[in-house]
């Protein structure tokens, strides 16, 4: 199946118990960016990059929230959307059925089919074949259906407070960063001290699981008599299917020489945790408040009396609504006055930067 766009996803029946169980992405054969994506049970759709002209596409089932995704025989991804003859509706993708708790990834024929190789050699799910005699069923009336209301994921925060007596949040891993490697004077540290000293080349640590929707990113930093060529390395651990690697998010180099916060540069939900690495010629980099905050998808509300064009299948599992947390603001680290101003660029690839640098008066 070659797709340009879309614009619509809907999902034949739900069975996750979570609104963001997981999600049916559909995605160009050979990258990451995805063209549309919708979750199970929650329905919430999100529509990334488009293609001219069109292009092989593949399905990706990725478990968010719900650990194990269920795929029941029969289940379908209906697709609306543009190819390269114009605007279609209703293409519907077969996956086969399963249980599994890894992203799993599925090759579209043109009719819908489904491979487990992009030469579309080994069958995953044929389109099932319509019975030669079907019985009628009743139509059931239509009735509203209520939008339902994505549940933000938790925020992530690390000050690493009391670092230097040992306190350790789970999930995150230091290499050549001890109880001593810390700074506890006045301006090399955040909102509280200390603030870790990554003091060698190669010194390393990586974030606990990152599990759920896209999020943004900030840090605290500040360089210690850096040379032009020390700089820092902020990598992603992704999944493509079969291995796990490292991708590169940001790189900041030279480093600032006063008291940095950088906020909302933009994560992909495949990014399963983070690496932040000090790469040195001359110095030291003090780095502070790692804040990682969920990004709320956008729920348009149903339209008063608007009434669903299609029926509802048998069998189908009504969202219930729940409310919408508000979410605590992220308390940005107050920045204290240095003797000098600098400015400094941040380089981003290959991810999208869209947050704001924050440098001392």
């Amino acid at each position: 199946m070659k797709l340009k766009a879309i614009t619509n996803l809907v999902l034949s029946d739900t069975h996750s118990v979570d609104v963001a169980g997981w999600g049916w992405q559909i995605r160009k054969d050979d990258v990451f960016d995805y063209l549309g994506k919708v979750y199970d049970y929650g329905g919430v759709e999100t529509f990334d990059v488009t293609y001219d002209p069109a292009v092989p596409v593949r399905l990706f089932l990725n478990p968010k929230t719900d650990p194990t995704i269920t795929i029941v025989n029969g289940d379908y991804v209906s697709i609306d959307g543009t190819d390269d003859s114009g605007a279609y509706t209703g293409k519907k993708v077969y996956p086969p059925a399963i249980t599994t708790t890894v992203g799993t990834y599925y090759y579209i024929a043109a009719d819908g089919s489904t491979y487990n190789d992009r030469w579309l050699n080994d069958l995953a799910k044929a389109v099932p074949t319509p019975s030669a005699t079907p019985t009628p069923s009743v139509t059931p009336t239509a009735t509203p259906s209520p939008a339902p209301v994505a549940t933000p994921i938790a925020d992530i925060y690390n000050g690493f407070d009391n670092f230097e007596f040992g306190t350790r949040k789970s999930g995150w891993v230091f290499s050549g960063i001890g109880n001593a490697d810390v700074y506890l004077d006045q301006y090399y540290y955040g909102l509280n001290r200390p603030g870790l000293q990554l003091a060698d080349d190669g010194d390393y640590f990586t974030s606990e699981a990152l599990v759920g929707e896209d999020r943004e990113l900030g840090y605290w930093m500040r360089g210690s008599g850096t040379g032009s060529d020390s700089y820092l390395s902020i990598d992603g651990r992704v999944y493509f299917d079969p291995y796990y690697y490292w991708s590169n998010v940001q790189e900041v180099k030279p480093l600032p020489q006063v008291e940095t916060s950088t906020s909302g540069i933009e994560i992909m939900d495949d990014v399963l945790s983070l690496r932040f690495t000090y790469y040195k010629t001359t110095g030291e980099l003090a780095l502070d408040d790692f804040t990682y905050n969920a990004i709320t998808p956008t729920v348009t509300p149903t339209p008063v009396g608007y009434m669903t064009p299609t029926p509802t299948p048998v069998g189908y599992k009504t969202p219930v609504p729940t409310p919408t947390p508000v979410a605590t603001p992220s308390i940005a680290p107050t920045p204290t006055s240095t003797p000098e101003d600098q400015m400094y660029s941040i380089i981003v690839l290959p991810f999208q930067f869209k947050g704001t640098l924050i440098t001392a008066d």
